[in-house]
């Protein structure tokens, strides 16, 4: 562990007295992947943070991931998402969503987000999303459907539904992948992973 110390600004020395709340405001994530020790004087009047770079550069924030399945017999797009979903990964997620869409040519859309383990996406980005153009093409032709077990995130893709009605007007949001499946009268679906 690599002991450095490191100037705080003279706004941050006035905003942020204690090393703790340094720590907790996130300051220390903001100059980078430190561990705060304790503050310091740094000479010529200053204050400063010691700080320890941590082993891991990566964030410690929880890791999303999507993938895609495809049932031909039915032409159903499968797409499971897993972990935090942000303003971030879920427009990522959006646009996987169109490039599996369109290879596939499927015929219908189910965004399975029952494995989300936190909803951090803003109404604005609901709104915004809600006013793009479809992910998956035909959308008046083509039902998509999105599976959300928890209330917070059940009560979001209700919002994207009402908002994008006129774009999407074969969108439904569900509790169970099983409701999807027999909302589309899907028979023995047969789904495969796509690269």
């Amino acid at each position: 562990m690599k002991v450095m110390s490191t100037p705080l600004s003279k706004p941050l020395q006035e905003q942020v007295r204690d090393p703790v709340s340094v720590w907790r405001s996130g300051i220390v994530d903001v100059i980078g992947r430190f561990i705060l020790i304790d503050q310091v004087a740094t000479g010529n009047g200053k204050v400063g943070c010691r700080m320890a770079r941590s082993a891991s550069t990566k964030p410690d924030y929880p890791q999303m991931a999507f993938r895609f399945e495809f049932d031909r017999a039915n032409g159903i797009l499968l797409a499971r998402f897993e972990g935090q979903l942000t303003n971030e990964s879920a427009a990522e997620y959006y646009e996987a969503i169109r490039k599996y869409a369109t290879a596939t040519d499927a015929k219908a859309g189910i965004w399975d987000l029952s494995s989300v383990t936190e909803f951090a996406v803003s109404a604005e980005f609901i709104r915004r999303l809600g006013d793009r153009e479809p992910a998956m093409p035909h959308a008046d032709k083509r039902p998509r459907i999105i599976v959300t077990a928890g209330t917070a995130g059940f009560g979001l893709m209700r919002m994207l539904q009402i908002v994008g009605e006129k774009k999407r007007p074969m969108l439904q949001v569900v509790h169970t992948l099983g409701e999807a499946l027999a909302e589309l009268g899907a028979q023995s679906p047969h789904f495969e992973p796509l690269e």
